[in-house]
């Protein structure tokens, strides 16, 4: 019990700290964003390829590194062509390696390298492309506060109701019962901040779907990660959360679904 309210401690204290620095971040743009983003990328990666380094599957950190600036440099512009064309770039680079090498025993290299860059800077890349939207800063605060919303209530409805797994083979302790009420707290708040955030009732109610859904995915994936690798945690940068995955892995999927969406939307 005291190991639980130990843990539960540390989340507390750190969401108290770092989730006000974070709302900053999104809310000045700019600057502040691009860097919360490379510093989240920047861990994420080094996440990612330890995981796989457990199983001895070699990401090219340097080249994952590469590709990440040219990623995120890209969003910062929102030139959504640019970003568009992101993924074939970072495929061609990640798929020439076993050539340069002249050696076939890097194709899981490559494999794992691109994979490593789709995930993290990539997907992270949205949020400043949706700070660029009309309304953007107030964009992402809505979209921060549907996740932890979602999370929080998914949380303790899970700890206290749960009982019929979700998903056992990737996170034993994720219940349906956790799934639903997240989901209800997300439409919840996504719903009620919806005036706020300058949208429609009907786009905040499907956003209060969506988010929610594209969250619990993105946190499951992560959970096969750390399933596959064997490990409990993605990192220890974060006191109470783990890694820098642990912490965003919902927000990775989240913002994609919700920038799309509405960039459709404005069109």
């Amino acid at each position: 019990m005291k190991g639980v309210i130990s843990v539960l401690a540390w989340r507390v204290a750190t969401a108290i700290v770092g989730g006000p620095a974070v709302i900053l971040a999104a809310w000045w743009g700019g600057i502040p964003l691009a860097v919360f983003c490379l510093l989240v990328s920047v861990a994420g990666i080094e996440e990612v390829a330890d995981m796989f380094a457990l199983k001895g599957v070699s990401v090219s950190r340097p080249v994952a590194h590469f590709l990440q600036v040219a990623c995120l440099l890209s969003s910062f512009a929102g030139d959504v062509t640019v970003w568009a064309i992101f993924p074939v770039l970072a495929g061609i680079v990640s798929f020439s390696m076993p050539v340069l090498s002249r050696r076939a025993g890097d194709v899981p290299r490559a494999g794992a390298t691109f994979l490593t860059v789709m995930y993290v800077p990539y997907l992270l890349g949205h949020l400043m492309l949706m700070r660029g939207l009309p309304g953007g800063e107030r964009l992402i605060v809505y979209c921060l506060c549907v996740i932890w919303g979602t999370d929080t209530a998914a949380y303790f409805a899970g700890t206290r109701l749960g009982r019929h797994r979700l998903c056992p083979d990737l996170s034993p302790k994720k219940s349906w019962e956790g799934a639903v009420a997240g989901l209800i707290a997300g439409l919840g708040i996504a719903v009620a901040m919806g005036p706020w955030a300058g949208l429609s009732t009907t786009m905040a109610a499907l956003l209060g779907v969506v988010a929610p859904v594209f969250g619990e995915v993105g946190d499951l994936f992560e959970s096969a990660l750390k399933r596959y690798a064997g490990v409990k945690d993605s990192g220890r940068v974060i006191p109470g959360h783990g890694g820098a995955l642990d912490r965003f892995d919902s927000l990775l999927f989240t913002a994609p679904a919700v920038y799309w969406l509405l960039h459709f939307a404005r069109l």
